[in-house]
């Protein structure tokens, strides 16, 4: 009888101290960013056949001004970024390693291709172009070592790129050859964040259930919350309100 008291005790003691997560301890969240407010005119960044650009490559189709993408019948609002506030204690057992270990960073038309786009710290962004002509990409971090390199014409290779700590913002990355070109990457260390889609629309998935505080950042606006707490129930998924953003807040300085 002794023999088997002390394994048993400590049986006991490992289910009470380390409770196992079942799927009823997950959520997610959904929601939409919107213009509240007409939709404004927003003119081209190059025109096409602009003579005055540097590398014509850049103005066989215009450029367009892509810090503010709203759809015309939603209103809703593209790459706005929506994340937890600060990494949970728990992350669902399937998102502790990234799906995508390897994401692509293009330039196209004199372009950033994605415009917006979230890199978890377990990624590698790899750069390329297709354009016939030299890019360079620059990163402005706050935490981690700024890059700025050459990207070759027609590099398909790809120049690969790791971050090691997460950024407190989206990051942004530019072209020091040609200014206009600007994107932003939101470097994190968990993976419950969104990037909102043509119509402004983001998801969430499996994140823990309770009070989760969210941040909402938008390139030409800046932070639209740093404190939007959500009460995430279990196996549902909870419809936020529309976030609106106004056009006075989306005015370009």
């Amino acid at each position: 009888m002794i023999l088997f008291a002390r394994p048993l005790s400590i049986v006991v003691l490992l289910l009470i101290s380390e409770p196992a997560l079942h799927a009823g301890d997950w959520g997610a969240v959904k929601g939409r960013v919107v213009l509240a407010g007409e939709l404004p005119e927003i003119a081209p960044l190059v025109a096409k056949g602009d003579s005055a650009v540097k590398d014509a490559v850049c103005t066989v189709q215009e450029v367009p001004d892509d810090s503010l993408r709203v759809d015309a019948n939603t209103h809703g609002i593209a790459d706005v970024f929506v994340f937890l506030k600060r990494k949970p204690k728990e992350i669902h057992p399937d998102l502790l390693a990234s799906d995508e270990q390897e994401l692509v960073f293009d330039q196209r038309g004199c372009r950033f291709f994605p415009h917006a786009m979230i890199v978890q710290t377990d990624q590698t962004v790899l750069v390329k172009s297709d354009d016939p002509t030299n890019h360079n990409t620059h990163t402005h971090p706050a935490f981690n070592s700024p890059e700025n390199f050459l990207i070759q014409p027609k590099n398909r290779e790809g120049v690969p790129l790791k971050f090691r700590l997460p950024e407190p913002i989206p990051m942004k990355v530019t072209c020091d050859l040609h200014p206009w070109m600007q994107a932003h990457w939101l470097v994190i260390n968990h993976p419950y964040a969104a990037v909102t889609d043509e119509k402004g629309e983001f998801v969430i998935e499996q994140l823990p259930v309770g009070k989760q505080t969210f941040r909402v950042w938008q390139e030409r606006a800046g932070w639209i919350s740093k404190s939007l707490d959500v009460e995430i129930m279990a196996d549902q998924t909870v419809d936020m309100p529309p976030i609106e953003i106004s056009i006075d807040d989306l005015a370009k300085d």
